[in-house]
């Protein structure tokens, strides 16, 4: 059974703002996910991060016109 993209997405945040969390252990629990659960989570991360991305430019622009 496949899990849902947020799922993947919010775990794999949770263990990556783990201090005690190394990048390989991070690498390596990333490497065990089905590969199709893995592009999905992926995708929906960039998609999250091109959307922050277009915020901070908007936000940029309004502070420079202050």
């Amino acid at each position: 059974m496949t899990t849902h993209p947020q799922q993947i997405l919010d775990k794999m945040i949770e263990v990556a703002e783990d201090p005690t969390t190394s990048h390989a252990t991070l690498v390596f629990g990333l490497k065990e996910l089905p590969h199709d659960d893995l592009a999905q989570a992926l995708a929906l991360a960039v998609q999250r991060l091109a959307a922050a991305r277009a915020v901070g430019t908007a936000l940029q622009g309004r502070a420079a016109n202050l």
